[in-house]
């Protein structure tokens, strides 16, 4: 049912480009995923083919700009593509929304010149799948308790710690200390550390990205 502007006091009328997309997402989501929203419950993972197809489709960088590789469109158009997609298939949904919340929009808006032209036309097109590392065995997702800490060395950082988890299609692993290629899945890590205390009790929190697995990163099964 549409609302009036007379309801709400401002006018809530979708524009053709964002029935386009909505149509786009409906569409995708009925006839790809849907169909096999049973088989990803059971099995624990998304099948890598449906996010490259939504990588194809815009889906996996909705607001990311042009230049970075996205399709540059709007919020409303990134909310209606997670609801549809979500309609369909929740676990699907939620690794989009992980994708884009957690990874593509800390780059976007805080990254470097530098980290933006690296990660995001790769993550805006779905050939990278961004997730984030903050559960550890000691703290679960409390922030202010975590452990990892993260010291600068010369033009690099060394992290220390371990992640009980990572959010990320293929959630059959339980454990990860990193990020890495599985299940046909590239990967961009965004991690939480500990840096010297601003406060005795909570301390500085960074957050820090990693792409492939390099000495010294473990993912024990």
């Amino acid at each position: 049912m549409a609302t009036t502007m007379a309801e709400t006091g401002f006018d809530l009328t979708l524009s053709e480009e964002q029935e386009l997309t909505q149509r786009a997402a409906r569409d995708f989501a009925t006839e790809k995923v849907l169909p096999r929203a049973a088989e990803i419950d059971e099995q624990g993972k998304i099948p890598p083919e449906i996010l490259a197809q939504m990588g194809k489709l815009g889906f996996m960088g909705t607001y990311v700009p042009e230049r970075y590789g996205g399709p540059c469109l709007d919020a409303v158009s990134y909310a209606l593509v997670v609801e549809e997609i979500n309609r369909a298939c929740a676990s699907t949904g939620v690794v989009l929304c992980s994708h884009m919340s957690l990874a593509i929009d800390p780059i976007l808006h805080h990254g470097s010149e530098e980290q933006k032209e690296k990660y995001l036309p790769k993550l805006a097109q779905g050939e990278w799948i961004g997730c984030f590392a903050l559960s550890e065995p000691a703290s679960g997702s409390d922030a202010a308790a975590m452990r990892t800490s993260a010291r600068r060395d010369g033009d690099h950082w060394i992290l220390n710690g371990t992640s009980l988890r990572a959010n990320r299609p293929g959630a059959e692993e339980e454990r990860d200390r990193g990020v890495h290629r599985r299940e046909g899945h590239a990967g961009v890590l965004r991690r939480q550390a500990r840096e010297k205390a601003w406060d005795p009790r909570f301390g500085h929190r960074s957050a820090h990205l990693s792409g492939r697995p390099r000495p010294g990163r473990q993912s024990p099964r």
